[in-house]
């Protein structure tokens, strides 16, 4: 209808509804790190944006520059930055953690694969919190990234390094 059968006011064009940024899907790539997209946002029935909506999404499988990602996930914003180097058996964790080029954009299971099982998990609204870290004789050593809620890596968070 486009006009109001009660008052015969002209009527929207096109019905809308609110999606999450959750079941929002966007091209792999492509949002800017500045924008956060709010957490429910609305869209018209006819869009792509709702047909796209809840689209399939596995986070093991690293996208094509097509695909389509939720909005809220790392990838909106990021690629995944290739193969990691191959790891050398004499390598330590230490050593490891600061060959890799770049974490971000990498699925966790990649850095576990990499890195070996993490020292801690610490999950808090979908966000992980993940320590990998070694000690010895006389130093300890610790790194913390960030996930988000598909387990792709958002960043480092930081590198604790000390002496006993």
């Amino acid at each position: 209808m486009n006009f109001c059968p009660d008052c015969g006011a002209k009527q929207a064009s096109e019905q809308t509804v609110t999606i999450s940024v959750s079941e929002a899907r966007v091209q792999y790539g492509s949002r800017s790190p500045d924008e956060l997209p709010p957490e429910f946002f609305e869209v018209g029935i006819s869009s792509e944006m709702y047909k796209n909506a809840n689209a399939p999404f596995d986070s093991e499988a690293i996208p094509s520059d097509e695909s389509l990602v939720p909005a809220d996930c790392a990838w909106a914003v990021m690629k995944h930055p290739g193969p990691m180097r191959e790891r050398k058996w004499n390598e330590n964790l230490e050593t490891r953690f600061h060959l890799v080029a770049k974490y971000s954009g990498r699925r966790l299971s990649e850095i576990t694969q990499y890195l070996g099982k993490p020292l801690a998990v610490a999950e808090d609204n979908g966000i992980k919190s993940v320590v990998w870290g070694s000690s010895g004789l006389s130093n300890i050593w610790q790194a913390n990234l960030i996930f988000d809620r598909y387990d792709i890596c958002i960043g480092l968070m930081g590198i604790n390094e000390g002496k006993v």
